[in-house]
């Protein structure tokens, strides 16, 4: 029996590696790192650097602004810092015309993020995206995934994405406490750096979704 049960947990790994294995490792400026399944494309905007990736039918995105160069000054405390996640989502939100299907806090060390989910429709076609987000070191830290099906924690594509994102600096040297107390201005700024990021994944979005529809 004990011979069955390793058995069933080293396939089980197996197929978790198998089907969730990411083979590019993408630095982070100078404090992080996260893994796509290959060498992502990458556009450089005025505002903000995306990463985009596609495998096994999932699209996976990153979008670093540094919000330091967007001339705004920042200092505060984690109200405040919830206040800037909140512009963040409804940013993405606008730009992706969804609806939010869950909001939670997440930590990694002593860093505080927010994830959340959203289902759009476009073109006739449904699909969802799952963000985690982190403010550090001035910098906008906005990854995901998307896929036409509902994804849950469990999910190896989904899971082996979020925890492929790894903090390279030590505590000293990664900056959170520095958001200001926002006013309209500022989030608007920030609102529409992501709606910008989010239009143009939309539109990569779509054209994935017809490809892979005439493919079949």
């Amino acid at each position: 029996m004990k011979k069955i049960i390793a058995l069933v947990l080293i396939l089980t790994n197996f197929n978790f590696f198998a089907f969730s294995q990411l083979n590019f490792t993408q630095n982070i400026k100078n404090f992080g790192s996260i893994s796509f399944p290959s060498l992502p494309q990458i556009k450089v905007g005025k505002r903000d650097t995306i990463y985009l990736n596609s495998s096994n039918g999932f699209l996976y995105f990153l979008q670093l602004a540094p919000l330091q160069n967007n001339s705004i000054v920042l200092f505060g405390n984690s109200n405040n810092l919830d206040k800037l996640y909140q512009a963040i989502i409804k940013g993405t939100l606008a730009g992706a015309n969804a609806q939010l299907i869950y909001a939670r806090n997440i930590r990694l060390k002593n860093l505080i993020g927010i994830e959340f989910g959203y289902k759009s429709i476009k073109k006739d076609k449904i699909y969802y995206g799952y963000n985690q987000v982190y403010y550090l070191n001035h910098t906008l830290v906005n990854y995901s995934i998307h896929s036409i099906n509902p994804l849950d924690d469990e999910n190896v594509y989904l899971k082996s994405f979020f925890d492929s994102f790894k903090l390279t600096s030590t505590n000293m040297n990664l900056i959170q406490d520095d958001v200001s107390e926002t006013d309209h201005i500022f989030e608007r700024i920030i609102r529409w750096i992501i709606f910008i990021g989010i239009l143009f994944l939309i539109g990569i979005i779509i054209t994935f979704w017809i490809k892979k529809i005439k493919n079949k």
